[in-house]
C-alpha cells in the first residue's frame, strides 16, 4: 500500500512555507525567541514539542497571522496524526477505522485525544474540553482539526465534507473569520466547550481504498505487544508515568485521558493512586518537570520559555522547580 500519511519533517516543511508566504523570517522568528535555528535541522524532535506549539503561538500573535495553522496545514500533502489515523487508514471503512482508533486515542500527535459519537445520525467527531489546548495552543489545536479534516476527505476521495466545525478559541474576526470559512467549507463556530467536527452519518459506510485489514492487524499486535512489553513487570504509579509521558511528548494530559486508556473511571483512578501514596497532579507535574529537563538540555532552550511551553497556567512554579 501506498504511504500517504506524512511524518515531522513535512509539517515542519509545511510551517517554513507558510512563514515565507507571510513574509516571516522564521530564523529571526526563533532568535527573538532565544532558540537556535539548528532545532530546523531536527524535525522528529522539534515538531511534536511544546516549544514548536509555542513557536506557533508567538509568530500568530506577533504577526498577527491568526489563521496561521490552516495555512500550514494547506501546504501539508497530507495529515500527520499519528498512530491511531494510520489505523483507521486501514479499516474497511470509516465506521470500523473510528472505531479502531478510539482503543488507540493516546496515541493521536494532537493536543487532545480524538472520540466519536452519533446522535441523531450526526456524527461528532470531537477533543475533549482542555484549557491547555483552547487558552494556550490554539495554533496547534487548530492545525489537529485541519488536519483531521484533511485526513477525512483524503479517505473518501473528497467525497466526505463537515456540517460544521466547533472551535474552542474566540472568533480572530475581521478576514479570518472568512479565512476559517474557506478552508473547512462549512459553518464555523467559535469559543465552543470543545473542538469538534460534525458530519453525516451516511459516509461512514464509505469503503475505503487504503484498506488493508491484514496491515492493520499487524500494526494493532505490535502496539498491544510494545505495551505489554513496556508495561509488564512496572508497578501501576511506574505505568501511569510512562502513559503521561506518552502525551506529553507534544500536549499535557488530563486525568480523563489516563483513565480512558487504563480502562478505568476517574473515581478508580484517584482510589488507585491514593492507595500508592501519590496522586495525579504531583505525577503530571514530575513528568512535565522531566520533559521541560529534556527540552533545556537537548534543544538549549532558555528556562523561562520552556516554562511557558510546559506549564502556561503556572510558569513560575516550573521555573523555579527548574533552577532549584
Amino acid at each position: 500500500m501506498k504511504r500517504f500519511l506524512s511524518d515531522e519533517k513535512y509539517i515542519l516543511n509545511a510551517f517554513l512555507r507558510a512563514a515565507d508566504d507571510l513574509g516571516i523570517d522564521h530564523k529571526k522568528a526563533l532568535n527573538d525567541l532565544g532558540l537556535s535555528r539548528v532545532l530546523l535541522s531536527s524535525p522528529e524532535n522539534f515538531v511534536p514539542s511544546h516549544i514548536f506549539n509555542l513557536v506557533l503561538e508567538e509568530i500568530a500573535a506577533s504577526y498577527h497571522c491568526h489563521d496561521l495553522a490552516l495555512r500550514v496545514a494547506q501546504h501539508l500533502t497530507s495529515p500527520h496524526l499519528g498512530l491511531a489515523a494510520r489505523i483507521t487508514a486501514f479499516s474497511l471503512d470509516l465506521r470500523s477505522g473510528l472505531k479502531h482508533a478510539d482503543n488507540y486515542s493516546l496515541y493521536y500527535q494532537d493536543t487532545g485525544c480524538w472520540q466519536h459519537n452519533i446522535v441523531d445520525k450526526q456524527v461528532h467527531l470531537y477533543k475533549p474540553a482542555s484549557t491547555f489546548s483552547s487558552q494556550y495552543n490554539p495554533q496547534r489545536n487548530l492545525l489537529g482539526t485541519a488536519q483531521m479534516v484533511l485526513l477525512l476527505k483524503k479517505l473518501t476521495n473528497n467525497l466526505w465534507h463537515p456540517s460544521s466545525i466547533c472551535l474552542s478559541f474566540s472568533d480572530p474576526s475581521y478576514r479570518f473569520t472568512e479565512t476559517f470559512e474557506t478552508f473547512f467549507q462549512c459553518e464555523v463556530r467559535f469559543q465552543q466547550g470543545r473542538d469538534e467536527i460534525c458530519f453525516v452519518e451516511d459516509i461512514l459506510d464509505y469503503s475505503l481504498e487504503t484498506a488493508d485489514p491484514n496491515m492493520q492487524q499487524s500494526l494493532e499486535n505490535q502496539v498491544k505487544a510494545l505495551q505489554k512489553s513496556l508495561f509488564e513487570d512496572r508497578d501501576f504509579v511506574e505505568c501511569v508515568k510512562m502513559i503521561i509521558d506518552q502525551r506529553l511528548r507534544f500536549s499535557t494530559c488530563t486525568a480523563a485521558e489516563l483513565a480512558q486508556f487504563m480502562g478505568m473511571s476517574i473515581a478508580e483512578l484517584v482510589d488507585k493512586l491514593d492507595a500508592a501514596g501519590t496522586n495525579f497532579e504531583d505525577l503530571l507535574q514530575q513528568q512535565r518537570l522531566k520533559r521541560a529537563q529534556y527540552y533545556i538540555s537537548r534543544f538549549n532552550c532558555p528556562v523561562d520559555l520552556v516554562a511557558r511551553a510546559v506549564m502556561p497556567e503556572n510558569p513560575a512554579t516550573l521555573t523555579a522547580l527548574l533552577e532549584a
